[in-house]
């Protein structure tokens, strides 16, 4: 589960394929929906220099997870979707949600962030609770 954030790990080889939800805003200054390093507030120079785009975070874990290479729109509302790469045989998910704004934030939730409020879209709680809840085990 993933939000407002991206993978950097360089080397990952999970024992078995894991379901991932990842969200995102296409407006986050921070961890750029393409890549890159932001306005970096929160983060020192030293800390960080560079984000791996949301696309490649997510074509990393379709790959790790045996999903299927190519998603299905399951959510589509004004401001917002979802795509699912399906689980393949032996596979688990990954979900991708995209918000239009936002930024830096907690979709659905009451907290703003500097001066970016949380996308009203879509609610982080409610898609993890619907995602996680129809895993198996």
């Amino acid at each position: 589960m993933a939000v407002s954030g991206t993978d950097n790990t360089q080397h990952c080889t999970p024992e078995h394929p894991v379901p991932v939800l990842h969200i995102h805003a296409k407006d986050d200054p921070l961890v750029l929906f393409n890549g890159g390093a932001g306005s970096n507030r929160l983060f020192s120079e030293e800390a960080v220099t560079d984000f791996v785009s949301v696309p490649d975070s997510v074509a990393k874990w379709v790959k790790l997870d045996h999903a299927s290479p190519v998603p299905r729109r399951v959510l589509q509302v004004n401001g917002a979707y979802c795509d699912l790469y399906e689980a393949t045989s032996g596979g688990a998910p990954v979900e991708l949600c995209v918000t239009d704004t936002g930024g830096h934030s907690w979709p659905g939730g009451n907290k703003a962030r500097a001066e970016e409020s949380p996308s009203r879209a879509i609610s982080a709680n409610e898609l993890m609770w619907d995602f996680f809840s129809a895993q198996p085990g």
